[in-house]
C-alpha cells in the first residue's frame, strides 16, 4: 500500500462544505493509499476537514518531496538562491522530461526535481540544514542520510532518515505564513511564490 500525506491551506471559507465529505468519499479518492490528509481554513485557523482512518497523520514518514518548501525557505534565507537562479542540468536523463532541462527555484518547486535540491543542499551543509531544522521543528531533524553511506545531505529527506507527522508539516506552513520562522519575509515570500498553484 503506498503512503501519502498531502495537506491544503485554504484562504477562503469553505469550512461548511468540507465538513459534508465523508469518509467513505476520502476512502474512494485515496484507494490504495495508507494517506493523511488535512484540510485547514487560515481564516478560521483550524483543520476543516480530515481524513485519517489508521491514524496516519500522528506516524512520523519520510519527508520525500515535501522537504522542498522547508529547503527553499533555508535556501532563500541564506541567499544562496534568488528568483534568477538558474540551475544548470548535468545532461543525465532521468525519469521525467520536465526534470532533463535547466531549472529555476520556479520550476524545481512545481516539477519537485530531486537533482536541484541536491546541489542546493550540500551548499547549505549540515550545521546550518541541522539549525534550521531545529528552528523550524521539522520532524525528527535526523539528517544522517542512509546508515554507512554519508549521504545525509542529498538523501536524508528521500525515504530515508528524516521523517515528520502531518501535523508538523501543517505546522511549517502555519509557521511560514505568520512569519513566525525566524526568518527573512523575503525567504517566505519567494517561496509561497513558487509553491502557489490557486487563483490569485
Amino acid at each position: 500500500m503506498k503512503k501519502v500525506l498531502a495537506l491544503i491551506l485554504a484562504t477562503v471559507t469553505f469550512g461548511a462544505c468540507a465538513n459534508v465529505i465523508t469518509t467513505q468519499e476520502y476512502a474512494k479518492h485515496f484507494k490504495d493509499y495508507d494517506a493523511c490528509f488535512m484540510l485547514y481554513n487560515v481564516n478560521e485557523q483550524k483543520v476543516v476537514s480530515e481524513y485519517n482512518p489508521n491514524n496516519r497523520c500522528s506516524q512520523r514518514i519520510a519527508a520525500n518531496s515535501t522537504f522542498k518548501i522547508a529547503l527553499s525557505l533555508m535556501a532563500f534565507d541564506q541567499k544562496i538562491i534568488n528568483q534568477q537562479t538558474v540551475f544548470k542540468w548535468d545532461g543525465k536523463k532521468g525519469f521525467l522530461s520536465e526534470h532533463d532541462k535547466n531549472q529555476t527555484p520556479d520550476s524545481w518547486m512545481k516539477y519537485s526535481v530531486v537533482w536541484v535540491s541536491q546541489i542546493i543542499s550540500p551548499q547549505l551543509g549540515y550545521n546550518n540544514m541541522k539549525k534550521y531544522l531545529a528552528n523550524f521543528h521539522y520532524g525528527n531533524q535526523d539528517i544522517s542520510g542512509d546508515a554507512g553511506l554519508n549521504n545525509g545531505l542529498t538523501h536524508s529527506w528521500l525515504s530515508s532518515s528524516l521523517k515528520i507527522l502531518g501535523q508538523e508539516q501543517l505546522n511549517l506552513l502555519k509557521g511560514m505564513l505568520g512569519n513566525q520562522l525566524g526568518i527573512k519575509q523575503e525567504a517566505i515570500n519567494d517561496t509561497k511564490q513558487n509553491m502557489y498553484l490557486g487563483k490569485r
